[in-house]
């Protein structure tokens, strides 16, 4: 996939000089950033759920303008992600928490490449089920993230422990990063284990990755589900 990848955000050939793949799609599956920096953080996007800036370091001087950062569309890209998500020990997970009648959501690989890799800010996935009457701690579901790469506290994701058990109006990510006088937020813990091991994350949970300023590559396939109920007539 990344041997294909279109050289720049614009570009309809790979770094070889061949058609790149997916300029046809509907939805192109490669996510461009800059390197080091923090495209989401304060920003409108994903209807504002980053609302703080990360830092953003300087890139080396030979880093490239953009690098993938995300891969859309799993399962009808690569067949390996399609039978990961198959897997019967996964689903026997999902089925436990969510019961028999479960969906799958949000299949996405993310790219962290060493010295470059971009910070994915401070945020919680959720944003349709806040308000429900219904609502409890597995409203928005939750992720599997299969790691191909060891996870550690340089290029992993951080976690706040406890927050998916907090509503909406009780998580001020803004008001967390001024009391820790930096995007170092208190109590927050990194995601750590070898490669091969899926982490199973709520998305409730208030979650996020600084810029990956250390030598170790980060490649994450990141497979959701939800209860079927919880999208049902959602939109």
């Amino acid at each position: 996939m990344l041997d294909h990848a279109p050289v720049s955000p614009d570009a309809e050939q790979d770094a070889k000089g061949r058609p790149a793949f997916g300029t046809g799609f509907a939805r192109p599956p490669y996510r461009f950033a800059k390197p080091l920096s923090d495209p989401l953080g304060g920003t409108s996007k994903n209807k504002g759920r980053h609302p703080v800036k990360m830092h953003e370091a300087a890139p080396p001087e030979d880093a490239p303008a953009h690098i993938v950062e995300l891969l859309y569309g799993n399962l009808h890209l690569m067949d390996a992600t399609l039978r990961l998500y198959g897997h019967p020990g996964l689903l026997a997970v999902a089925k436990a928490v969510l019961g028999p009648d479960f969906v799958p959501y949000n299949e996405v690989t993310f790219i962290k490449e060493p010295g470059l890799g971009p910070s994915v800010a401070w945020h919680r996935d959720g944003t349709t089920h806040w308000n429900a009457p219904d609502w409890n701690h597995g409203a928005h579901g939750f992720n599997f993230m299969t790691q191909l790469y060891p996870s550690t506290a340089g290029n992993g994701v951080w976690i706040l422990p406890g927050s998916h058990k907090l509503g909406r109006d009780k998580v001020d990510i803004r008001k967390m990063v001024n009391d820790a006088g930096s995007e170092r937020i208190a109590d927050a813990i990194p995601l750590l284990c070898n490669a091969g091991d899926a982490f199973m994350l709520n998305r409730q949970m208030v979650h996020g990755s600084f810029a990956n300023s250390s030598p170790d590559r980060r490649v994450t396939l990141n497979a959701g589900f939800f209860p079927r109920a919880r999208v049902q007539d959602v939109r």
